[in-house]
């Protein structure tokens, strides 16, 4: 019992040099419950994708049978009578004032058959939501399990990352990459008319990723203004003029989008599409159909054409009589010019 007893001390000693610490940068952890939080990279204006995040949590494999910690024998960890996987979960709604949670792993009903200390691994398994970097980290768990009137239970649970002693909680973090799409608007030929606004029609289609929600985009006018716009998942108009263009900065990776034109019967409508704008080396035709955003961003061009022919047919009926006026003139002036002589 005094090899207990001192251990127990050790770590109560470390637990109250660290009291000043937030109870989530702790690294030793007083009971049966081990936390894991979650940092998902949700910025300002970046819509969440309906995603779920699941760790795991497994027996760790020992190098020895005979390795020891603090003067107990450390064994591999027990999972039988606890939940071995958790997630945590967002949606369309949450924020980056949230974008940190937490969900924990309870060893209070596993049956810990000696004293000692027992090793777990948890990990984060890889999902498949687009932009989304998964964490690749793994935290050894170490379980202390020391007597207690004649029940051995969980007492303090140490952690730290795997090839990496020093202790520290478990945290995941996982990046969210987004994408640009900008819409520019050019019109041409002697008949158009740079100051009419064009209407366009942007479709988001909604996915098992982004079912609702709003992006933030800006139109950015020919006197040098910004519009802020904010675009819904379903379909959304906006005008633009010669020269003006959309910008949508933090499109989600994944999304279908479509943008159309509408109306302008009158004018001949071209587009093209640059589907990396960093070397222009992708740009093609544009046929107003549906598009999946990447991690590159996409620049789309919609020109519109206008040139009214020069009239020749009347400019050829007032001819000949231009051509007689002038004969005439030219007579008038011959005439009054000899007369003075």
């Amino acid at each position: 019992m005094k090899k207990y007893s001192f251990l127990v001390s050790g770590l109560a000693l470390m637990m109250l040099a660290t009291g000043t610490v937030k109870a989530e940068e702790t690294p030793v952890v007083n009971g049966s419950s081990l936390q894991v939080t979650k940092s998902f990279g949700l910025t300002e204006g970046v819509l969440s994708p309906t995603t779920n995040f699941t760790f795991s949590i497994a027996s760790q494999n020992l190098a020895t049978s005979t390795e020891t910690k603090d003067g107990l024998t450390v064994y591999p960890g027990i999972v039988d009578g606890m939940e071995t996987q958790k997630t945590i979960s967002y949606s369309n709604t949450d924020t980056m004032a949230n974008k940190d949670k937490t969900t924990n792993f309870d060893f209070s009903k596993v049956v810990y058959p000696k004293p000692g200390v027992y090793r777990y691994l948890v990990t984060e398994t890889s999902g498949n939501t687009p932009g989304v970097t998964y964490s690749n980290k793994k935290y050894v768990v170490d379980v202390y399990a020391l007597d207690e009137d004649g029940t051995i239970k969980p007492k303090y649970i140490v952690s730290h990352q795997e090839n990496n002693s020093a202790k520290e909680p478990i945290k995941f973090d996982n990046a969210l990459k987004t994408t640009a799409l900008t819409v520019i608007k050019k019109v041409t030929g002697n008949a158009g008319d740079k100051n009419k606004e064009f209407e366009f029609k942007l479709t988001l289609t909604a996915n098992d990723f982004y079912k609702s929600g709003t992006i933030a985009a800006e139109i950015n006018k020919k006197d040098g203004l910004v519009d802020s716009k904010q675009f819904s998942i379903g379909e959304n108009t906006f005008k633009l003029k010669d020269g003006e263009r959309l910008d949508i900065s933090k499109l989600p990776i994944g999304v279908t989008y479509k943008v159309e034109e509408i109306g302008s019967e009158d004018y001949q409508k071209t587009a093209t599409i640059d589907k990396d704008t960093k070397d222009n080396v992708d740009k093609q035709e544009y046929t107003f159909t549906e598009q999946v955003s990447d991690d590159t961003p996409d620049a789309i061009v919609v020109t519109n054409n206008k040139n009214i022919d020069t009239p020749t047919g009347v400019a050829m009926t007032i001819a000949p009589y231009a051509v007689m006026t002038l004969v005439g003139i030219g007579g008038v002036l011959y005439f009054v010019k000899n007369k003075k002589a």
